[in-house]
């Protein structure tokens, strides 16, 4: 393939709308008020009003991760060693990552993206890794029965979003109340909130992809070993290298 036809994929690419579309609302989270990003936000989604409820609740959580993150960077106290703001970096970071997220969902919602279900795959991975942290960040501190609720809520919403486009058609109430009372669990180990976040993470996707296999066929004694001991080993490795406030 020539240089000349590499450029103009590129191009053709660039000019796909979802591509420009993600583009600016990553831009306007990092650069402008809030508020616009929402309206620009719900105004990019819903129209055109194509597939709108599949993928609903993906978006949702992109708007809540998009707020999270926004009142963080107006807190400011982000990387304290920087010569330049440590606000305006974490915007960038932010923005570009909302863009790829954004990105995948309208590329997945107006079918511009050719391998849905990858791409689904891709962006419930990033959306459960994201609300993960998010949840133990906010359940740090004081053990309480509302941060049970998010794990449950969590993990509802992690076992929906790894369903792909089948939605709730199949829901797994196991993998969820396992994947809830391992994260009501979590929050007793003195770690990190990241550290915590990451094993449950871990679990997560571990639980998700086993339920696949459940799904596909019958399983054997074989799989469940190899599923619960990856869970278990990359746990472990987690806690090995977190520090330990004991």
């Amino acid at each position: 393939m020539t240089t000349a036809a590499i450029m103009g994929r590129i191009k053709d690419f660039i000019r796909r709308e979802f591509v420009w579309k993600s583009t600016l609302l990553g831009i306007l989270w990092a650069a402008a008020p809030f508020w616009i990003f929402v309206i620009a936000a719900l105004w990019m989604y819903f129209r055109p009003w194509f597939r709108v409820r599949p993928l609903l609740l993906h978006f949702a959580a992109l708007l809540f991760l998009a707020a999270r993150w926004a009142a963080r960077a107006e807190g400011g106290a982000l990387i304290s060693d920087l010569p330049f703001s440590a606000a305006w970096l974490f915007r960038f970071g932010g923005g570009v990552a909302l863009a790829l997220l954004f990105a995948l969902l309208l590329g997945v919602k107006d079918l511009h993206v050719v391998r849905r279900e990858e791409a689904i795959k891709v962006l419930a991975i990033a959306l459960f890794f994201f609300l993960s942290l998010e949840v133990f960040l906010l359940a740090a501190g004081p053990h309480r029965m509302s941060h049970f609720l998010l794990f449950l809520l969590l993990a509802a919403l992690g076992t929906y979003f790894f369903r792909g486009e089948a939605g709730w058609k199949g829901f797994s109430l196991v993998s969820t109340v396992l994947l809830t009372e391992i994260g009501a669990l979590l929050v007793f180990l003195p770690v990190a909130s990241a550290e915590k976040a990451l094993i449950f993470f871990i679990a997560g996707i571990g639980l998700f992809e086993l339920r696949q296999e459940v799904s596909a066929k019958e399983i054997d004694l074989r799989t469940l070993l190899v599923y619960f001991s990856g869970i278990f080993f990359f746990s472990a490795l987690v806690l090995a290298f977190a520090e330990w406030g004991i």
